[in-house]
């Protein structure tokens, strides 16, 4: 665009299709500055709004600040299958002039992929990586985002004209402002960039020492010298699991991930062998020592007396390690001065640094491909990491450097200030309000690494902790306003529907959240399961976790560990209803819902009564009917009913002793946010 004078402001709206994990459906750039970063999840408009989920949110951005008078290149990278995106941008001058500019056909598009190189992960798997991003920067169009880009010449140049359509009624239906502010996007780098030793290359000749990762196999032998190779006299170290370390200084084993027949497993193959090969297979070692973690397997053999080892190989130029101090969400760039063509740099990205190698347990692992000359090669998609490997194929170049594009919720430092005269209790502070910072994007979730998915139970946690140390009530709002729309499996998670309403009226002092999703927040109190007995049958409701309490194909923890007793009418589903339900009319009073208000009061009274009548032993409440559980009363029904109001005053401490006696530690931050 070529602007006649300088606006007094301009502003652009944004808005992409895209699917609930990827989130980034667009990258907004201008003169090559990455402006923007979204839209993120759709939402159910909450002020005045009635509760209809739209897919198309829209982000209104302040781009005054990036545009003078003269030649500026607007770009837009959009990911999503296919593609979809639409930007309006409205510029005003001081003369009162107002200038339009939307995305058309006029506009030119080409094929990321060819630069791209959408491929599947190489191991492990999360919400992040259902695929990864195997950039060729010989794919890139040279300065497409700059002012003055030329495309290439002839039919294979690539781009074409952009393929515009009228919205269609859905999409103008679902088309909203979105209530979150834009995400905050900035470039940070690495605290430190260190050359780092090489990896050893695969082994395809028997080793007396070795590390490979899993599903490969450890070729294992002593040397042969001049004659036979002599038999393996002992396996001086065996881990399978996440071990630390190398075999040019010490292996070192981690006893939060080691498989505990390790070594025995190891010692049966090769002791007294001339030679083994062990494949680094979960089915080999017995159990699984840490599910969900990308392993490998570590050993060392002792030889008969041989001549000694050679040195450990001295750091190089190809392998570098960077470390940006803190964990953060967003995607790496690579800027390359002096570029090879066709050469390859591999990176992983991870939480772990054990010695020189960067724990991948998320997957984030990957192939770049340079260009001849300079070169800037940055992600599309955000991951979550905090420390790099970079390994070059042949000496890396002269002149390179790492950073990263970091995306947050935005953050305001001044609202949030603790400090004491203990250092440690400072250090948590510390922590605990950058993990609240650093982890927010436009929604809560389970994770932005595993699944990337709002859940409730989550959500009412991670809200609650943003909000003692934040004023903004936008984010939460949101979270709560789509995990209503899409809510989860566990039955008791879809029961804190009526508390996010409530989370968010204690917040704003308006009960707009409830009056919105009103249906939604009552039907889900599950008071419908309501049977002859005066109380809720929780056999029919689906799948209960009340501290971890999944079907048949995963440990029934809460059970095992005696925290609960199953039944048909557990107390602590009851308990969840009946003070949903007590919230349940307290907003709808607030928001004028008088008949509601009375009729939701009721339900929680007479359930409240069967519970007295039916779940009450005299001094706590039965983990369900009394007569059902053999009198079970165990500590989950002891912490819920007693978080909710249930217990009566006189046994308030003895139920609290109940649960002391279990242990703030044995519950995590879930049974320590009710606690």
């Amino acid at each position: 665009i070529d602007l006649p004078w300088t606006p007094l402001f301009a502003v652009a709206f944004v808005a992409a299709e895209v699917d609930t994990v990827l989130l980034g459906g667009y990258k907004l750039f201008i003169d090559g500055a990455l402006i923007d970063v979204g839209p993120g999840r759709g939402e159910a408009p909450v002020l005045g709004g009635d509760g209809l989920y739209r897919s198309l949110p829209y982000a209104t951005l302040d781009v005054t600040r990036f545009l003078a008078a003269g030649k500026h290149a607007l770009a837009l990278q959009a990911m999503h299958k296919p593609p979809s995106v639409m930007l309006q941008l409205v510029l005003r001058f001081a003369g009162g002039q107002v200038m339009t500019v939307a995305t058309d056909a006029t506009w030119r598009a080409f094929n990321g992929d060819v630069h791209r190189q959408p491929g599947p992960p190489r191991h492990a798997h999360s919400a992040g990586t259902g695929f990864l991003e195997y950039i060729d920067a010989r794919g890139e169009p040279v300065g497409w985002q700059l002012p003055g880009f030329v495309e290439g010449g002839g039919a294979d140049s690539g781009w074409q004209a952009a393929s515009a359509t009228t919205p269609s009624a859905s999409q103008c239906q679902n088309l909203h402002a979105k209530m979150e502010p834009p995400l905050a996007v900035r470039h940070i780098a690495p605290k430190s960039v260190v050359p780092a030793p090489p990896p050893p290359p695969p082994a395809t000749h028997p080793v007396t020492c070795g590390i490979v990762p899993e599903h490969e196999t450890l070729p294992l032998g002593c040397p042969a010298g001049a004659g036979l190779p002599p038999l393996i006299a002992a396996v001086r170290f065996a881990s399978f699991g996440t071990p630390s370390g190398s075999c040019a200084t010490e292996l070192i084993r981690d006893p939060t991930c080691d498989a505990p027949a390790s070594a025995a497993v190891l010692a049966s193959a090769c002791v007294n062998m001339t030679g083994c090969a062990v494949k680094a297979e979960r089915a080999l070692f017995g159990d699984d020592p840490c599910y969900g973690k990308v392993k490998a397997l570590a050993v060392q053999i002792e030889c008969p007396p041989g001549p000694p080892a050679p040195p450990p190989p001295a750091p190089s130029t190809t392998s570098f390690v960077a470390d940006f101090g803190r964990e953060f969400q967003g995607g790496l760039w690579l800027r390359v001065g002096d570029g090879t063509a066709g050469q390859a740099v591999h990176i992983a990205c991870g939480e772990t640094l054990k010695g020189w190698r960067v724990g991948t347990t998320w997957g984030w692992e990957f192939d770049w491909t340079l260009r001849k000359g300079e070169q800037l090669l940055e992600q599309h998609k955000y991951m979550e990491c905090r420390f790099v490997s970079l390994i070059f194929s042949g000496a890396a170049p002269v002149n390179f450097s790492l950073g990263a594009w970091k995306v947050h919720y935005p953050w305001y430092p001044e609202e949030a200030h603790f400090s004491s005269s203990n250092a440690t209790l400072d250090a948590v502070w510390e922590l605990a309000c950058y993990t609240v910072e650093a982890a927010s994007l436009s929604t809560y979730s389970d994770s932005n690494t595993r699944e990337r998915r709002p859940y409730e139970a989550d959500g009412i946690i991670a809200a609650s902790a943003r909000l003692l140390v934040q004023r903004d009530y936008l984010w939460a709002r949101h979270s709560h306003a789509w995990v209503l729309q899409f809510p989860t499996w566990p039955v008791e998670w879809k029961q804190l529907s009526p508390f996010l309403g409530w989370q968010d009226y204690l917040a704003t002092g308006r009960a707009d959240l409830a009056l919105a999703f009103l249906p939604v927040m009552h039907e889900r109190t599950m008071i419908g399961h309501l049977d002859a007995t005066g109380l809720l049958d929780t056999s029919q409701m689906g799948r209960h976790i009340v501290d971890w309490m999944p079907d048949g194909r995963e440990a029934d923890e809460t059970v095992q560990r005696g925290e609960f007793t199953a039944s048909a009418h557990m107390s602590v589903s009851n308990a969840f209803a009946a003070h949903g339900l007590d919230l349940l009319a307290r907003m709808a009073e607030a928001g004028g819902r008088h008949d509601n208000a009375t009729a939701f009061a009721a339900e929680a009274a007479a359930l409240k009564a069967a519970m007295m009548a039916q779940m009450w032993n005299g001094s706590a409440f039965c983990d369900g009917v009394c007569s059902e559980v053999g009198g079970a009363s165990l500590v989950m029904s002891n912490m819920f009913t007693l978080c909710f109001g249930l217990v009566p005053a006189a046994s308030v401490p003895s139920v609290w002793r109940t649960v002391t006696a279990w242990g703030l530690e044995q519950m995590g931050d879930y049974g320590a946010f009710w606690v």
